[in-house]
């Protein structure tokens, strides 16, 4: 208990989860009543989120087993089915200002430290048009509010969360200003950390390549015009692997590269072989395309990048750029807990190439993906790793300070909370 203790306190970093992912389950539930929206029943029902008392992993000889069971299973289609009843609940920038500010407060109850979000750019109403008592049919259609809009509303989020924060910080030092000078016991061990958030515009590459760019132009204006604009640190590429390919959207990439953007890329999400024996199977040969193209591309961060076969592993290797890993997200969308009763964190020990970024010190970081959709927080998502292969606590804090140098933002916001951490990791 005592390293699971520790995990908790631990400054974390976030640096890939998806906007819509975050969204609370009551919440989704509250949007989706308030809008009469049927959610699809094999994917959102109320659940305990407990072990069943009829499940076989009880009976598994590792107990941890069972503090690391999957259940709520997700496979990487279930993951897009998902995606696309989302928003017909956060159809308003009322409903996206909620789940934006929901997911920071989730984030920073798990003591992350730095946040960066990423939202794929919607034209959302200003108010919900299928709220329930809203609109009569009399009343004029509501209006369409511009994806800048959308991207407002979130930093303005962002903006408005880091004040509370701040104000929360300083009342509660006040506090044991006073509990020390009276001698006074305090019940505050130490200050929260203030959680510096930043943001990704995403690209969906299901969408036209006319859609990616109008996304990089958009995060472009962002930073030189947007109130909040030095919050928008870098772009973003992901949506279902099998839609088109990384070729259509380069010439977009190639453009935020030049505008000073950071860049990271969705990778090697399916199969991909070396010399596949079967030239007819042409989404494998597709992919190994795509795959050694966005590594020949040299983002500055690569999201998942899973399925890599040994040359382009051997590829990133060399290469140092670092991935962001998604330990329960990668679990589930390769089902590699089917075949363990959903233990997780048997599941987490075929996970294809985790144990090989840790062993060589590749550039890592450990993040959530998700936690909505895959029932996880920061704090679980270390538990799991640090169950499975054993890390030290000093290894956790040293792969958490370098995920800190993986960051976006610039040096001197790194500095910064990279000092904030060693003292925590001190105290």
């Amino acid at each position: 208990m005592m390293m699971e203790e520790a995990i908790e306190k631990l400054p974390k970093v976030e640096l890939h989860a998806h906007l819509n992912g975050c969204i609370r389950e009551s919440t989704l539930f509250d949007l989706a009543k308030e809008r009469s929206v049927t959610l699809s029943h094999e994917h959102f029902h109320h659940q305990d989120h407990q072990v069943p008392s009829n499940s076989s992993i009880l009976d598994h000889d590792d107990p941890p087993a069972a503090r690391f069971f999957n259940v709520r299973p997700r496979s990487l289609q279930d993951c897009f089915d998902i995606f696309a009843e989302i928003p017909k609940c956060v159809d308003d920038l009322i409903s996206l200002r909620r789940i934006t500010l929901e997911a920071l407060e989730d984030f920073a109850k798990h003591n992350v430290v730095y946040l960066e979000l990423r939202s794929t750019p919607k034209q959302l109403h200003v108010q919900s048009a299928n709220k329930t008592g809203n609109y009569g049919a009399e009343q004029k259609k509501p209006r369409l509010a511009s994806k800048k809009d959308y991207c407002h509303v979130i930093l303005q989020a962002m903006e408005d969360f880091e004040k509370d924060q701040n104000q929360l910080n300083l009342k509660q030092e006040e506090q044991r200003k006073i509990a020390n000078e009276s001698n006074a016991p305090s019940s505050q061990q130490g200050p929260i950390p203030t959680m510096t958030c930043r943001f990704l515009v995403a690209v969906d590459r299901s969408h036209s390549n006319e859609t990616a760019m109008e996304h990089i132009e958009l995060a472009k204006d962002l930073v030189q015009s947007d109130e909040y604009g030095y919050r928008v640190v870098g772009v973003d590429i992901g949506g279902n692997p099998t839609k088109n390919h990384f070729h259509d959207f380069r010439p977009a990439f190639e453009v935020a590269r030049e505008a000073g953007l950071k860049i990271t890329l969705h990778c090697a999400e399916v199969p991909c072989h070396d010399n596949d024996d079967d030239p007819s199977n042409k989404r494998v040969v597709i992919a190994y395309d795509e795959a050694k193209s966005i590594l020949e591309f040299a983002p500055d961060r690569l999201g998942h990048a899973l399925l890599l076969p040994p040359s382009l592993q051997s590829m990133l290797q060399k290469s140092k750029i670092p991935v962001e890993c998604c330990p329960t997200s990668n679990v589930m969308t390769l089902e590699l807990a089917k075949d363990f009763h959903g233990s997780l964190l048997d599941g987490m020990k075929q996970h294809p190439q985790l144990p090989l970024w840790l062993e060589s010190n590749h550039p890592v970081s450990i993040n959530t993906d998700d936690p909505g959709v895959f029932d996880t927080d920061p704090t679980k998502e270390w538990r799991l790793v640090q169950e499975t292969y054993g890390l030290s606590l000093e290894r956790i804090q040293q792969v958490l300070l370098e995920s800190m140098d993986q960051a976006f933002c610039d040096t001197a916001t790194k500095d910064r909370i990279k000092t904030q951490m060693k003292l925590a990791f001190d105290s």
